[in-house]
């Protein structure tokens, strides 16, 4: 038998081998492993990251599943290994029984018995203990391929984290459950492949426990573990953990950095300090030198200590980082465009590992670039990173699935089959709630009024818009008004939990009756602003939305004369403050305070002196919610006989009492939380002071067990604190499970706070679970997408005085951007508090069938509109090929290929015949409105009575009159209302039941027949396109389709064909074409790398996220294909990261880009003869892109002006390509050059050395 290449790894007697079990099947019948003498450290910690399972055999072995192994991946753990030619024979050992790393289960891992919609019964990998938890149904089966790998790598989990935690087995499971021991041990093998992961298990399923393990595995493994989290507070938190798990000793004094912060256990006079604060001098010492105290193990500091750029703690940080373990607690906080979230990146970058841990990891998208160390080197390019950072529900879900299935993501949950919120709308109060909001419209129009005319007035002084640009760059002076809009969100936020304390109490009391105990949630506390309004001061900054936790930081000092001696204010003075701001402009002078200015424009002072008439009108309104609710439980108690007591968790430092001010004791959290689990407090109040650390759930270790209620009072605005605040009463180990409500006033303006916060939940459960739909959705009508935004933007652009009496500018400088943020439908929304209540409702009854019938007839045509639709029916695969080549430095998830899979089904057809067809389009024809001849005659007379105060509502003061405006040469509102009407008019005119209709759907364009054409119910609204309705059928349709006549003229793909007389024979014969009874279906789906997929049909501009079910009843995710380009796709363009298939590209006469989205701002490299062209456009973006100090060292300087460009040999080519990616950017290529690509590709696996075949 010949000789083969082989390696020495020339490290004593250690030597690399193939080894094959005769009792194991694939894959677990061929191994690579290494043995001989004990290893050095680093070679082992090596072998760990490349998936070396280190088995328990004297010498020690190493082992790793599959036949092959690749040179260069080897020399990390043998830097001196040599290439030597040896017998096959004694390249391969055979042994007759099973590979020790083929672990057989009874049941699969992660877990496949569905408990409701949304979760699987979770199955540990762990033998220890019982599970209780449950897991996201799309991350179940990813979860359970990660931990399979882990125990393939480590061996069984149980003796994996007891070895690395210098546990026996009965100790291990008297500290971790079995959900805990999966986790530490996912995390630890995340570690040992130099691999961040992030722990997401729901709030109160016990990740403190699973990050105490993970710390003492840290420091039992040689290495120093720096923890930082949200609080100080949270270190102690840490503590008890690590005393029950008996490491306080292992770990000794940790080294903390927050000045006067110190760890303690118990309360009251039972409080005893553990380890005290550090001498600051000492922690300056240590600061400055950059390094750590002898003997220190454990570092502990909050994020706040990071959040000065280039700090010297953050320095500190990075410094110390090197060759550590870093452990992020409640990661969220560190996740964003902030100082901190900077500084934490760059000790990342030095850590050894980073452990993350979070239950609201990534609230968006946007939020996943700050986790750069959960993913492969190729997938932190510029151009990925932006899809990630565009957000989308598609790229959420993808993404959060494979990094589960990397072992990088573990999520868990509690069973959340009994959990819905519910929403009370307030029937009793609601005529009361009208009337006030009737009464707060005009006071909040006129200082929208007075609003614009300020920021007219900044404007002027700083010489218009251009001339403030300047003076900003000259940084000059710079005037400016209040936001209207954030102060108009608070405003309207207090006044409507004000609105809400009666029924917030109601549900409290009807709670205690039926022996619960509530727990009612407000956000804010209302202090700061309290204060300032006593003191009467008017400064500060203007009201936002962000102003939610006023009295978060407020001094717990004695209070001042001022407030004292004050009434407490009302909203009346909430609505006089934001008058009182909104007359006073603000001067900014670089390196000063803002200084006020008062406004003293006499019309202005008239106008706001009406306001004030009309505030002093108003109803009395609390401004103290928190006081109100906990009176009145009591007061309630007292008539009931019961002596309820209601508490709060706040940080205020004040309250009301009688009608005044009375200074509160300095709050003891965790007293408070004891008295309230005793049964000492019956009702508690909490505030964003209370969302994280606490234990408010009916605990079996606690006194009072009965059934929590959690209400919403006020939602919190950040949607992560939202979920912390549920996971205060819904914890591991309680006896029964809480019931959740949120309360309505039943205001329009309501009900879209409440849709605003469906689809901040639905984001953030994309990325936490792999599913936006979630069991907290809550039942309102929710339209805040692309199709309500668009509905939104189509009235108000059909009614410009509406939109002028809302004050929303339709003349916007991005128009994409509006779109992309939803802009119409947010506005829209967010200003329904400026009209009349009966106008409110109507106009939002409105959007809302607007919103309906656009979307069904968007899922009609094949598109849906949000998330992933699913297909109907059950599919098998019928054909399978590579549409992109995958990447196997990325690892065996991330690194697979995306495939272009066709899938088959037999759909039992029913679809509209002719005779349907003709008999929907007579019908119609019969009902409809005529005069002789003469089509919708009322319609038409009612439009020209409208026309003239149309025309007169979209004047603007650049005209005197309408008349003046229509010959006015300029485009203007006044001649786009005229085209809009005149348009309808002729459209009704030719539109009729049996007239052609071309549509853009799945099959490209689609041609049917108009069914009918329905003017609107009232007459009021016949003037607006989005209010007449046409219903229409293509072949093949099993129903009626609709739209608007107003999605005619907006989308450029719609067309109806006039036509006189019956309907067309030949088109009505297409209908009884389309096949029926049983028929074959075939569709295509991207799939495989599910990030690349969504990736590649983004750059397409096309395709959709959806679900099919295969003939097993097994759910996939894929992204679906339109049907008009399922024959065309491998002619698409294509996107690598590796340099070899780039350069191949290269060779072949093609040519490459850096960003398929902007071409304006991408860099395009070509052959041209023996050299290499680099050019981009003379734009700052691309300048800082591409002139980076990487690439300059490729390509020297770029010359030429209007385009840069740059020549580079041949022969530095693969040089300059992984410049480029260096930088952060991938590579584009024509769809013709995908089998080039896919050459250069496979000719790369083959370099691999592999376990060649015995010659003869």
């Amino acid at each position: 038998m010949a000789d083969v290449e082989w390696l020495d790894l020339q490290c004593g007697k250690a030597s690399v081998k193939v080894s094959r079990f005769g009792g194991s099947k694939a894959p677990h019948d061929r191994a690579v492993t290494i043995g001989g003498d004990d290893l050095p450290e680093a070679t082992r910690r090596a072998l760990a990251i490349l998936g070396f399972r280190e088995l328990d055999t004297r010498p020690p072995t190493y082992m790793r599943p599959g036949g092959t192994f690749r040179l260069q991946e080897l020399r990390q753990a043998f830097p001196q290994l040599r290439k030597i030619k040896l017998p096959f024979s004694e390249t391969r050992v055979e042994h007759d029984g099973k590979s020790p790393l083929d672990i057989v289960r009874t049941q699969p891992v992660g877990g496949s018995a569905r408990v409701n919609r949304f979760q699987i019964k979770y199955e540990p990998a762990s033998k220890l203990g019982t599970p209780i938890a449950t897991i996201p149904t799309n991350l179940a089966a990813a979860t359970g391929q990660a931990l399979a790998r882990v125990e393939q790598r480590n061996g069984p989990i149980d003796q994996y984290v007891a070895r690395r935690c210098a546990w026996s087995i009965a100790e291990l499971a008297k500290a971790l459950s079995p959900e805990q021991i999966d986790a530490v041990g996912m995390a630890l093998d995340a570690m040992d492949r130099g691999q961040g992961i992030v722990i997401a298990d729901a709030t109160g399923l016990g990740k403190g426990r699973v990050v105490a393990a993970v710390i003492r595995a840290i420091v039992v493994g040689g290495s120093t573990a720096v923890f930082i989290t949200e609080k100080e507070n949270l270190f102690s938190d840490l503590y008890r953990d690590i005393i029950d798990i008996g490491s306080f000793d292992l770990l000794g004094r940790p080294f903390i950095l927050n000045d006067k912060a110190e760890i303690s256990e118990g309360d009251g006079d039972e409080r005893r300090v553990l380890h005290g604060a550090w001498d600051p001098q000492d922690v300056q010492k240590a600061i400055k030198s950059g390094t750590l105290p002898d003997g220190v193990k454990l570092v502990m500091a909050s994020y706040s200590q990071f959040n000065r750029k280039g700090s010297p703690k953050a320095e500190f940080l990075r410094r110390i980082a090197r060759g550590a373990r870093m452990v992020c607690d409640e990661s969220h906080n560190a996740v964003g465009d902030s100082n901190t979230s900077e500084a934490l990146g760059l000790a990342m970058d030095e850590a050894d590992s980073v452990t993350f841990s979070s239950a609201t990891f990534a609230k968006n998208a946007r939020n996943l670039a700050a986790y750069r160390r959960l993913f492969p080197a190729s997938m932190r390019s510029s151009d990925l990173m932006s899809v990630l950072s565009s957000g989308g529900q598609a790229i959420s879900e993808a993404l959060s699935q494979m990094l589960a299935e990397d072992g990088a993501y573990l999520r868990r949950e509690h069973d959340l089959s009994g959990i819905k919120i519910e929403v009370i709308e307030d029937n009793v109060r609601k005529e009361r709630n009208r009337i006030y909001a009737n009464a707060l419209s005009p006071i909040l129009g006129h200082i929208a009024r007075l609003g614009r005319l300020a920021s007219g007035m900044a404007d002027q002084r700083n010489g218009g818009k251009e001339a403030e640009q300047q003076g900003a760059k000259r940084k000059k002076e710079f005037w400016y008004a209040a936001n209207f809009g954030s102060g108009l969100a608070a405003i309207v936020r207090q006044f409507l939990t004000a609105l809400k304390v009666e029924l917030v109490v109601e549900d409290a009391i009807a709670t205690l009756e039926a022996d619960g105990k509530p727990v009612i949630v407000v956000e804010s506390t209302m202090e700061s602003l309290m204060r300032e309004l006593a003191a009467d001061d008017g400064g500060g900054d203007e009201l936002t939305e962000a102003d939610t936790e006023f009295g978060a930081s407020a001094s717990e000092t004695e209070l001042d004369e001022t407030v004292a001696g004050a009434k407490p204010p009302d909203f009346k003075d909430a609505l006089r403050l934001f008058l009182d701001r909104t007359l006073t402009l603000r001067r900014k002078v670089p390196n000063q305070d803002p200084e006020k200015v008062p406004i003293e424009d006499e019309e202005m002072i008239a106008d706001a002196a009406r306001v004030r008439a009309l505030i002093d009108q108003f109803p009395d309104l609390s401004l103290s919610p928190i006081d109100d609710v906990r009176a009145a439980i009591e007061r309630e108690g007292e008539l009931r006989g019961k002596s309820w007591k209601a508490d709060e968790i706040s940080a205020r430092g004040v309250r009301v009492s009688d009608g005044a001010y009375i200074q509160m004791p300095k709050q003891d959290r965790v007293a408070q939380v004891a008295g309230f689990n005793s049964g000492r407090f019956d009702a508690l109040v909490i505030t964003r002071a209370a969302s994280t650390g606490l234990s408010l759930h009916s605990s079996e270790k606690v006194k009072d067990r009965r059934r929590r209620r959690m209400t919403e009072l006020q939602i919190p605005a950040n949607v992560v604190e939202r979920m912390q605040f549920f996971g205060r009463v819904n914890r591991r180990g309680q006896v029964s499970v809480p019931s959740f409500g949120t309360l309505s006033t039943g205001l329009p303006m309501e009900t879209r706070n409440l849709a605003l916060q469906n689809n901040k939940m639905a984001q953030m459960s994309a990325n936490v679970t792999g599913s936006a739909e979630n069991a907290t959705a809550m039942e309102v009508p929710d339209i805040i997408d692309q199709v309500g935004n668009e509905v939104c933007r189509l009235i108000l652009e059909e009614r410009p005085g509406l939109a002028d009496r809302m004050f929303i500018a339709m003349k916007l400088p991005d128009p994409e951007k509006a779109a992309t943020e939803l802009y119409h439908v947010n506005k829209f929304l967010s200003r329904l508090i400026l009209l009349p209540a009966d106008e409110q409702e109507q106009l939002y009854d409105e959007v809302v069938r607007a919103h309906e019938a656009t979307t069904r007839d968007l899922i009609a045509r094949g598109r849906n509109p949000r998330g992933a639709r699913e297909l109907e029916g059950e599919w098998k695969v019928v054909d399978r090929q590579i549409f992109e080549p995958g990447d196997a430095e990325d690892g065996p998830v991330f690194g697979r290929p995306v495939t272009v899979t066709t899938l088959e089904r037999q759909r039992d057809a029913r679809p509209l015949r002719s005779k349907d067809i003709a008999a929907m389009i007579e019908a119609a024809e019969e009902a409809l409105p005529r005069n002789g001849t003469d089509r919708f005659p009322q319609h038409k007379a009612a439009i020209a009575k409208l026309r003239p105060r149309i025309l007169h509502a979209a004047l603007s003061k650049r005209h005197l009159n309408v008349e003046q405006a229509l010959k006015d040469p300029r485009d203007n509102a006044v001649k786009i209302a005229e085209s809009r009407i005149d348009q309808l008019v002729n459209q009704i005119a030719m539109w009729r039941p049996g007239c052609g209709i071309q549509v853009h759907g799945e099959d490209g364009v689609e041609t049917g027949l108009v069914l009918e054409v329905r003017p609107p119910e009232d007459m009021a609204n016949v003037a607006l396109p989005g209010q007449w309705t046409i219903r229409y059928a293509v072949p093949g349709d099993e129903r009626p389709r609709t739209m608007s006549a107003a999605a005619v003229k907006q989308d450029q793909g719609i067309e109806i064909h006039p036509w006189r007389g019956p309907p067309n024979p030949v088109a009505l014969a297409r209908f009884d074409k389309a096949p029926s009874g049983m028929v074959p279906e075939r569709r295509k789906v991207l799939d495989g790398n599910l990030v690349r997929a969504v990736v590649a049909a983004r750059n397409q501009k096309w395709g959709s996220s959806v679900v099919w079910t295969d003939d097993t009843g097994h759910q996939h995710r894929a992204m679906l294909v339109p049907k008009s380009k399922q024959e065309s796709l491998h002619a698409l363009d294509g996107r690598t990261t590796s340099p070899k298939a780039a350069l191949a590209v290269l060779q072949a006469g093609g040519s490459i880009t850096t960003d398929a989205d902007s071409p304006d701002d991408r860099a395009e490299i070509f052959m041209d003869g023996s050299e290499l062209t680099v050019t981009f456009n003379n734009r700052p973006k691309a300048m800082k892109a591409f002139q980076t100090e990487t690439i300059l060292a490729i390509t020297g300087p770029f010359g030429g002006s209007r385009e840069r460009i740059a020549r580079v040999p041949g022969k530095r080519a693969e040089a300059l390509l992984e410049a480029f990616l260096i930088s952060g950017h991938a590579f584009h290529y024509p769809g013709h050059h995908r089998s080039t690509v896919a050459k250069a590709m496979v000719g790369e696996e083959h370099a691999e050395i592999s376990s060649p075949s015995p010659r003869h």
